[in-house]
C-alpha cells in the first residue's frame, strides 16, 4: 500500500477491472499478468466479459461454447491465485444491436410497435431462446463466478434497429390469450396511444412483458444458483429507469427473481466525454434509483469508457466519475477501461496513472459516504406506473410514454438545491406524474411543502385538486400552437421582488418552452408575470400560496423546468421557491457563487441515535468548466472541517469563512473538483455533579 497522505484511510474502495480474456494458448499467461496488474493497482477483482463487442458473433453456439467455457476456467483459476474476485459478464441477453449479426440459433427475434422486425434480438417470450440461456448460463455458472452479471440488454427498448420490442406475434399471442380477444398489432397500439384516459390494454400488455421478463429472470437465477452450488450472487446491470417504467417493469420482483443478494449495477454515466455540467445528470441518476431496489442491496455503479480510453474520455473526467459514484455510497466500482479486443495491461499504460491518482479520493470517500446514510434535499416524485396510468394528448407517439424524473432533478442539482429520493424531503411534482399518485398520495403531497409545475397543475386540476393549489387553470398552451401574442418574458412582480431580493425589473425567458399553462392567481401571491414580445400580460409565471390543508405551494407555468434558461436569476427563483414551500422547517443548506455547482447531503453518524439528532456532510460539486466560488446559506453553525477532492489528487484542507449566511470557500475549487465540508470531532461529554452529560 502506498503512503497514505493527510485526511486518507486504508478502506477499500472495491475497484473491480473489466477485462475480455480470449479462448486460445494464450489464456493463462495473460491472464497472471492482468491478475499482477491487479494486485499492483490495488484492484479488488475483475468481471469477464464473455464473447464482447467485436468478439460478439452473435449468440454463441455450441462450439463457441465450449472454447469459452475453457478459456473461463484457466483464467479464473490464474486470477483466483492473486486473491481476487472474479465475475461473469456474458455480452448477450436477449442481444445487442444487430450490427450484422444473424440469427443464428432461430430465436424468435423482437419487433417493434411499427412492425419492424429485429435479425438476432430475441423476443422474451421465445421459449427456444429461454432453454438456450438457462443452459449457457448454467454451464458458465458452473464455473463458480463470485458474480453472475446479467447485462442491461435484458430490456425490450434499444434494441437497434427495434427501437421498442415486444411486438412479436409470440408475445402479442400472451396478451391476447389474457385479455380474451384477438387485436392485430395495429389496434393495439392505437389503443395504447389513444388520447384521455389510459386504454385498460396499456396496462395488460405492460403485464404481459413484465412476466415474461419475470419468468426469464427466475430462471435464469434458479440456473446459476443451482449449478454454481450456491456460490455465486446474480448481478443486474440496468437502463433508464423512465425507459423501464414503460416496459412495466417490477423492481422488486425482478431482483426477488434473481435471487438473495443479487447486486445492482444502476445506470448512470456515458460512454465518452461530455461537458462537466452533466455531473448533475450523473448524481440525480445514481439518487433516483435507490428506492428501486431493496434495501440493502450492494451497489456497484459502472465507469465505462468506449472504445479507447483518453481518445474517449479524459482520465479527468474518469476520476469524476468514480468520485461521484463512491459520493454516492457506492459498494463498488466497476471500471471499463480497456478495449474489448482482449488487450495486455501493458497496450494502455497511461491507465496505470489514473488508477493510482484516483486511489487516495476513492478511499477517503470510501469512509465517510455510506449509502445506506439517509439523504437530504427536494424529492422528485416519481413513480414507475406513471407510463401505465399517465393520460396521453392527441397525437402521442411511443417516446410520450417515457416520463423521466432526471432533468428536474439534475435542474435542482444544477442551481445549488440538493436533491433526496426519500421520502421525507419536500416535494417536486412535475408533468404526468399525478396521473400515476392516489388521492390519498395527493393529498398527502398538498398538505406539505411542494413544487409544481405547469403541466402537473393541469392535471391536478382535472382530478379535482385545483382549488388547493392558488391558482386557476385558464389554458395550456403548446409552443408550436399559432398566436397573436405569444409566450416569451418572465418578468418579476412586486410580490417576487419581496421574496427572492431581486431587482424588480428582472427578465427571464421561456420563449424556448415545450408548452406552457395560462394560469391566473386564485388566492396565492404572484411572484412573475408572463409577458409577450411586446410586453402584454399573458398570465402568471411563479405563484407562492398556503392552502386550506396548510401546505406551502408554489406553482410555476414552464411544462418543463429544466429547459429554462439557467442563471443566477433562475437559481435564486428557485432556491427562494424551496424557501418559501419548506416554511418554518429548517432549510436544508443550498449554494450560490459560479454556475453549476451541485450540493449532496447526507447524514453522518448521529449522535443520540435519533433523526433530529445527526450532523450533516455537505458536498459540492463543480459542474462548470472554470475554477468557482462556492458559497454556502443555512449551515449549521457547528464546527466543520473543509476538503478539496480536486481530480487526480491527493485530498486536502480547504479554508472556510463563516458569512453572516453561512460559509464561504477561501479559494476557488477547480472544475470537477469536490468540496467536502464535514462536522470536527467534539470531545467527550464532561459529566455533571448528578453524572448526566452536560
Amino acid at each position: 500500500m502506498a503512503m497514505l497522505g493527510a485526511g486518507e484511510t486504508s478502506i477499500d474502495p472495491g475497484i473491480q477491472l473489466r477485462l475480455q480474456v480470449r479462448p486460445g494458448a494464450t489464456t493463462a499467461g495473460r491472464a497472471r499478468r492482468w491478475g499482477d496488474y491487479c494486485r499492483q493497482r490495488r484492484a479488488r477483482g475483475v468481471v469477464l466479459f464473455i464473447a464482447a463487442e467485436e468478439r460478439y458473433p452473435g449468440h454463441p453456439q455450441p462450439t463457441e461454447r465450449a472454447d469459452w467455457l475453457q478459456a473461463l476456467a484457466v483464467a479464473t483459476e490464474e486470477l483466483r491465485s492473486f486473491d481476487l474476485q472474479v465475475g461473469f459478464n456474458p455480452w448477450s441477453s436477449v442481444g445487442p444491436w444487430d450490427l450484422g449479426r444473424a440469427n443464428r440459433l432461430g430465436f424468435e427475434p423482437m419487433v417493434s410497435a411499427s412492425g419492424r422486425r429485429a435479425e438476432q434480438q430475441a423476443s422474451f417470450a421465445c421459449p427456444v431462446w429461454l432453454q438456450w440461456i438457462t443452459d449457457w448460463y448454467g454451464d458458465l455458472a458452473a464455473l463458480r463466478p463470485d458474480v453472475f452479471w446479467l447485462e442491461d440488454d435484458f430490456r425490450l427498448h434499444n434494441h437497434a434497429p427495434v427501437d421498442f420490442g415486444g411486438f412479436e406475434e409470440i408475445m402479442l399471442d400472451r396478451f391476447r390469450d389474457a385479455i380474451g380477444e384477438r387485436p392485430s398489432r395495429e389496434q393495439i397500439v392505437a389503443a395504447i396511444l389513444s388520447p384521455g384516459a389510459p386504454h385498460p390494454w396499456r396496462a395488460a400488455l405492460q403485464l404481459t412483458w413484465r412476466e415474461a421478463q419475470l419468468d426469464a429472470a427466475a430462471a435464469i437465477g434458479h440456473a446459476v444458483a443451482t449449478r454454481s452450488g450456491g456460490n455465486t450472487r446474480m448481478g443486474l446491470m440496468s437502463s433508464v429507469p423512465a425507459q423501464h417504467a414503460v416496459e412495466g417493469r417490477d423492481w422488486h420482483r425482478l431482483f426477488d427473481a434473481l435471487g438473495p443478494g443479487t447486486l445492482h449495477r444502476p445506470h448512470f454515466a456515458g460512454y465518452s466525454e461530455s461537458t462537466p455540467s452533466r455531473v448533475s445528470t450523473e448524481l440525480a441518476l445514481l439518487d433516483q434509483q435507490r428506492p428501486l431496489r431493496p434495501p440493502g442491496t450492494p451497489v456497484t455503479p459502472e465507469i465505462d469508457n468506449w472504445p479507447h480510453t483518453r481518445w474517449s474520455k479524459s482520465h479527468t473526467e474518469t476520476w469524476s466519475q468514480l468520485a461521484l459514484a463512491k459520493l454516492s455510497g457506492a459498494d463498488g466500482l466497476l471500471l471499463c477501461l480497456f478495449s474489448f479486443y482482449g488487450d495486455e495491461p501493458d497496450d494502455t499504460p497511461d491507465i496505470d496513472t489514473l488508477l493510482d491518482a484516483t486511489h487516495p479520493a476513492l478511499t477517503w470517500l470510501a469512509e465517510r459516504c455510506d449509502g445506506r446514510r439517509r439523504r437530504r434535499g427536494v424529492r422528485v416524485i416519481w413513480d414507475p406506473a406513471v407510463s401505465t396510468r399517465q393520460w396521453l394528448r392527441k397525437e402521442a407517439t411511443w417516446p410520450d410514454l417515457v416520463v423521466d424524473p432526471t432533468p428536474v432533478a439534475a435542474y435542482l442539482l444544477r442551481n445549488g438545491v440538493p436533491v433526496s429520493a426519500d421520502d421525507d424531503g419536500p416535494g417536486f411534482l412535475f408533468g404526468a406524474v399525478s396521473d400515476a399518485l392516489t388521492d390519498d398520495e395527493l393529498l398527502g403531497l398538498l398538505s406539505g411543502p411542494l413544487l409544481v409545475d405547469g403541466d402537473a397543475a393541469v392535471r391536478l386540476t382535472r382530478r379535482g385538486f385545483g382549488d388547493l393549489l392558488g391558482v386557476r387553470i385558464l389554458d395550456s398552451v403548446p409552443r408550436l400552437s399559432a398566436s397573436d401574442s405569444p409566450y416569451a418574458l418572465e418578468r418579476l412582480t412586486a410580490d417576487g421582488q419581496a421574496a427572492t431580493g431581486l431587482p424588480g425589473d428582472t427578465v427571464t425567458s421561456v420563449n424556448h418552452q415545450p408548452g406552457l399553462t395560462r394560469l391566473a392567481v386564485d388566492g396565492g401571491a404572484c411572484w412573475t408575470d408572463i409577458r409577450t414580445p411586446i410586453d402584454e400580460l399573458w398570465g402568471a409565471g411563479r405563484i407562492a400560496s398556503v392552502n386550506r390543508l396548510g401546505g406551502r405551494i408554489v406553482v410555476t407555468a414552464a411544462h418543463a423546468v429544466a429547459e429554462l434558461p439557467a442563471s443566477d436569476t433562475e437559481r435564486t427563483l428557485l432556491q427562494s421557491a424551496v424557501r418559501f414551500a419548506l416554511g418554518d422547517n429548517d432549510p436544508w443548506p443550498t449554494v450560490t457563487g459560479g454556475p453549476h455547482l451541485a450540493p449532496v447531503i447526507m447524514d453522518t453518524e448521529c449522535r443520540s441515535g435519533g433523526d433530529d439528532d445527526c450532523d450533516l456532510l455537505i458536498a459540492v460539486v463543480n459542474g462548470s468548466g472554470d475554477p468557482e466560488t462556492v458559497s454556502l446559506s443555512d449551515v449549521p453553525e457547528r464546527p466543520v472541517d473543509g476538503w478539496l477532492l480536486a481530480p487526480m489528487a491527493r485530498p486536502r484542507k480547504i479554508g472556510l469563512d463563516r458569512t453572516p449566511d453561512g460559509l464561504q470557500v477561501t479559494e476557488p475549487i477547480p472544475s470537477r473538483s469536490i468540496l467536502v465540508i464535514e462536522p470536527v470531532d467534539r470531545p467527550a461529554k464532561e459529566a455533571r455533579a448528578d453524572g448526566q452529560p452536560t
